[in-house]
């Protein structure tokens, strides 16, 4: 019998409590994510900008199940990101959140992400 056959584990951060949480090593600096959490997409697209001096994040709503987050100049090896957690969804009456951070190794990329709903 495994550990997690004998406990049940919930995390909480504050009032959230984390459904999933994993960090993803990317091959290089372009490389997008695409997490798909039953009928509900939050994609993640990395693009440099040469004109900008600091992180920007944009997006789009591909469709109502669909967010696209266009992350420019999120190059720094301390790492960048949004670490309070932000609505994007709602999947069976519940809020879902995220909160991410990206961190450069080399001219890889670390990309931490973890998916929250409130409460029970």
């Amino acid at each position: 019998m495994s550990i997690t056959q004998t406990f049940s584990v919930r995390t909480y951060v504050g009032e959230y409590l984390v459904f999933k949480s994993e960090t993803l090593h990317l091959p290089d600096l372009k490389t997008g994510v695409k997490i798909n959490i039953s009928e509900l997409t939050l994609e993640f697209v990395f693009e440099g900008d040469d004109n900008a001096d600091k992180p920007i994040i944009s997006h789009t709503q591909p469709s109502d199940l669909h967010i696209k987050l266009v992350l420019k100049n999120f190059n720094n090896p301390l790492g960048t990101g949004i670490l309070e957690p932000t609505k994007f969804g709602t999947l069976r009456n519940k809020e879902v959140y995220f909160t991410f951070v990206t961190h450069l190794i080399g001219d890889k990329r670390s990309f931490t992400y973890t998916l929250l709903t409130r409460g029970e």
